[in-house]
C-alpha cells in the first residue's frame, strides 16, 4: 500500500461529521483521546454547546469545553471570524476512535495537503464524507500572532468542510484544518 493510500485512510479514521440540534453543522477531527477540534464558528463560538460527532455507524456525545475566541457581541457581527477559530470538544460518551498526527512545524510551500470534511455537494441534501487535494501556495499572517493561515490553491473547499483536518500527504500529519 503506497504512503499516500495509507495517509488517506488515516485522515478518514479520525475525522468526524459534526451536528449540533440544528442539524449538521460541519466537521471535526479527534487530536487525543476523548478530544477533538473544529472551527469555532462551526459550534456559533460557544462554548458548553452540546454536540454529536459521528462516522459512518460510529457516534460520539460530546460537548465544547473551549472557544477561541469566544463569541462576543463584536465577534458575531464581523466575517471572517476571528483567528484563532478553534474550538475543543470533550467526548462525553462514544466508542474508542483514532487520533490525527499533528505537525510540529509548518509545512514546505507547494507540498501536497488533502482535506476531509462533511458536505451537500452530492445532492444539496445528504450529507457526504468528501475530500479535497490542495497545493499549499502561501501563508497568511493574522492579528494573533500564534496563528498563520494556510493558502491552498488548485482545489475547491466547499461548504461544510469548515473544521476539516489538512493533511501533509508526504508526512501523514494535520498541518492545519
Amino acid at each position: 500500500m503506497k504512503h499516500e493510500d495509507v495517509a488517506r485512510g488515516l485522515l478518514a479514521a479520525c475525522s468526524v461529521r459534526l451536528d449540533t440540534d440544528a442539524g449538521p453543522q460541519g466537521t471535526a477531527f479527534f487530536v487525543a483521546p476523548g478530544l477533538a477540534v473544529t472551527a469555532a464558528h462551526v459550534v456559533g463560538g460557544a462554548g458548553g454547546l452540546p454536540v454529536q460527532l459521528s462516522e459512518g455507524p460510529s457516534k460520539w456525545r460530546a460537548h465544547v469545553v473551549d472557544v477561541r475566541p469566544p463569541l462576543a457581541d463584536v465577534i458575531a457581527a464581523t466575517s471572517p471570524y476571528p483567528a484563532p477559530d478553534i474550538a475543543l470538544i470533550r467526548i462525553d460518551e462514544g466508542p474508542p476512535h483514532a487520533c490525527a498526527l499533528l505537525a510540529e512545524h509548518l509545512p514546505r510551500e507547494n507540498a501536497r495537503v488533502i482535506a476531509r470534511g462533511y458536505t451537500r455537494t452530492f445532492d444539496q441534501i445528504s450529507v457526504t464524507a468528501e475530500t479535497e487535494t490542495f497545493r499549499l501556495t502561501g501563508m497568511l499572517d493574522t492579528t494573533d500572532p500564534d496563528c498563520k493561515l494556510l493558502k491552498l490553491g488548485l482545489g475547491e473547499v466547499t461548504s461544510g468542510m469548515s473544521g476539516a483536518p489538512v493533511l501533509e500527504l508526504s508526512t501523514g500529519e494535520v498541518i492545519g484544518m
